[in-house]
């Protein structure tokens, strides 16, 4: 009597070990796909960031060579304006026959 009340426990424990098996195994993909759906928008969001940041550091290149090429025009003009105030004035100064 003993033996068949141990044999129908020891049936329904590895019956419940296979269910509490099977649950583990949900519970542990459930773990694994929670784990996956955090950190994958994380790391887009940090290949995203590093675009961004890539990007703008191009535009202020961009931006600098521009402001060098605009300071060196200005400073050009302001040598042609120079010279041609000198030429204006020996010119000038030709003409009054001043010597």
């Amino acid at each position: 009597m003993y033996k068949i009340l141990i044999n129908i426990n020891y049936y329904h424990v590895n019956k419940l070990n296979k269910k509490n098996n099977e649950g583990n195994i949900i519970t542990l993909l459930a773990s694994i796909s929670d784990f996956f759906t955090v950190i994958i928008p994380n790391i887009l969001k940090i290949f995203t960031d590093h675009n961004d940041k890539k990007h703008e550091l191009a535009m202020m290149d961009h931006q600098i060579k521009i402001q060098k090429s605009s300071i060196n025009q200005r400073l050009e003009k302001i040598k042609i304006n120079s010279e041609s105030a000198q030429i204006k004035t020996l010119y000038n100064t030709f003409q009054s026959d001043i010597i």
